[in-house]
């Protein structure tokens, strides 16, 4: 019986730790934190050319799939050479959820050069 009653206490401080230590990053905090950061980078990408962008597409890539709704609002106002950044960035993360966006630029967008460059990442995504 103490046996049974040891267990039953054990399981209840492992919930409970369990679910202090799950709160200490509550999913809106975190996520919300993470998308500010995504924007950031996005901004950088598409304002910035040297290292700075650089950096931010790094982090870009490394954030996959989560990063492309971001990045594709970073489109809206960029010029060409900040559209092709984007465009490489959407192929080097690879990731079939970007196949609407390079359609549309392959499609729609009036540089040659973004059009050209949305097609190679289609070619890219799994």
């Amino acid at each position: 019986m103490h046996r049974v009653l040891y267990f039953v206490r054990v399981r209840q401080t492992l919930c409970a730790t369990g679910l202090l230590a799950v709160s200490a990053c509550a999913p809106p905090a975190c996520s919300e934190s993470t998308e500010r950061a995504t924007r950031q980078d996005v901004k950088l990408l598409v304002e910035d050319e040297g290292s700075l962008a650089e950096a931010a597409r790094a982090r870009l890539i490394g954030r996959g799939a989560s990063a492309i709704a971001v990045l594709e609002t970073g489109l809206y106002a960029a010029n060409p050479p900040a559209r092709l950044r984007v465009v490489r960035t959407l192929g080097e993360i690879g990731s079939a959820e970007a196949r609407p966006i390079l359609d549309h630029l392959v499609a729609r967008d009036p540089s040659p050069d973004v059009r050209e460059a949305a097609k190679q990442a289609i070619s890219r995504l799994r």
